[in-house]
């Protein structure tokens, strides 16, 4: 399985499977310890079993929504991983919220299930919180909200899963490097 990963380079190597370890798309608990997963990657972003990935066909993962998404690493370069697909958070588990991502080998973007805590036990603002920068943001998405200033969104299908301080789904413009497109947030 390819899931050793080098994050400065964003090679993955093939290490062995851990067959006591979940599958892809599993919930894992600790990105430093490769026990939780088979593939040996619990992947910090999501706290999900995760591998390296070319498309969608490398994940298979029991949410039945696998999707092959490109995360940068620390010195930009691309990573492609297996996460779960979402369209809103309904599509997530309770400790997750959905977020955005780049799919890989596209020029497009879609919602993840991102973890709302990161690895050491830190909560991430979750939708409807202020925010200045995308990292804060368990969704990885910090957006202009007038009159309140920039708040943390969230990936929505209808206004109806948006907090107070975001009351309406609505298209979002997202532009990064590389990526240009629209996805319906919270805004």
């Amino acid at each position: 399985v390819c899931a050793d990963i080098d994050y400065a380079t964003g090679a993955a190597y093939c290490s062995p499977r851990n067959p006591p370890g979940q599958q892809v798309g599993a919930q894992c608990y600790d990105s430093f310890s490769p026990d939780d997963c088979e593939s040996t990657l619990c992947f910090a972003n999501t706290m999900e079993c995760s591998e390296a990935c070319v498309g969608a066909q490398d994940c298979d993962n029991d949410s039945g929504r696998p999707l092959c998404a490109t995360y940068l690493t620390g010195s930009g370069s691309p990573l492609n991983l297996c996460v779960t697909e979402c369209y809103s958070r309904d599509y997530c588990r309770p400790d997750q919220t959905c977020g955005i991502a780049s799919v890989a080998s596209t020029n497009q973007v879609t919602g993840v299930c991102n973890s709302v805590r990161q690895d050491g036990g830190v909560i991430l603002q979750d939708a409807g919180q202020p925010c200045m920068s995308d990292a804060e943001c368990a969704s990885e998405l910090c957006v202009q909200s007038p009159p309140f200033g920039r708040a943390c969104s969230v990936v929505c299908e209808h206004s109806g899963q948006c907090p107070p301080t975001l009351q309406n789904c609505a298209p979002y413009d997202y532009l990064e490097t590389g990526f240009a497109s629209s996805i319906y947030v919270c805004m």
